[in-house]
């Protein structure tokens, strides 16, 4: 997956960009491909900041699926995330940020949102509507305390492959 803000918020660390940013990707990977048994890590540092910029990670998954997680905190250009499931078969990539395009002069150009809540403000919305319903009974179709608490533990490894530079195995 691809996960990129257009700034680092003013309380920027490595924490943050870990457990704030990548635990997102971190979950959905999760989702797509099944539990982790081990992650690594590598991350620039930031110029004129404590912490990191760019992240990337390298999960390994228990039933032998593997994935590749970028965090960028820096891009500039506007709030963008993406996913990309590559099988032998094929490939399914989820589509970017983009709002809007514009054609024109042989030329496409898209417009991507500045903050994450432009992007998500919909699936938030219907998400929160489920759990409401939830309340009268309903199943609510959402993640878990299980799922919250699982990504956690991945991004606790995360934390301390970046500070040993080592795999780290997932324990739970």
């Amino acid at each position: 997956s691809v996960h990129r803000n257009p700034d680092p918020p003013p309380d920027h660390s490595t924490r943050l960009v870990v457990t704030g940013s990548a635990i997102h990707d971190i979950d959905a990977a999760r989702w797509l491909i099944g539990d982790f048994e081990s992650v690594s890590a590598t991350g620039r540092p930031k110029t004129d900041a404590d912490g990191i910029e760019l992240l990337l990670i390298e999960g390994h998954h228990i039933d032998g699926g593997l994935s590749s997680i970028e965090v960028f905190v820096a891009a500039g250009y506007g709030y963008e995330v993406t996913a990309e499931l590559v099988a032998s078969g094929g490939t399914v990539t989820t589509l970017g940020g983009e709002l809007a395009a514009t054609k024109h002069g042989g030329m496409r150009a898209v417009s991507y949102p500045q903050i994450w809540l432009d992007r998500f403000r919909d699936a938030y919305i219907a998400e929160l509507g489920a759990w409401v319903r939830s309340l009268d009974g309903a199943p609510f179709p959402g993640a878990t305390v299980e799922d919250a608490y699982l990504a956690q533990v991945v991004a606790e490894a995360v934390l301390e492959a970046l500070e040993t530079g080592k795999r780290i195995a997932i324990a739970v």
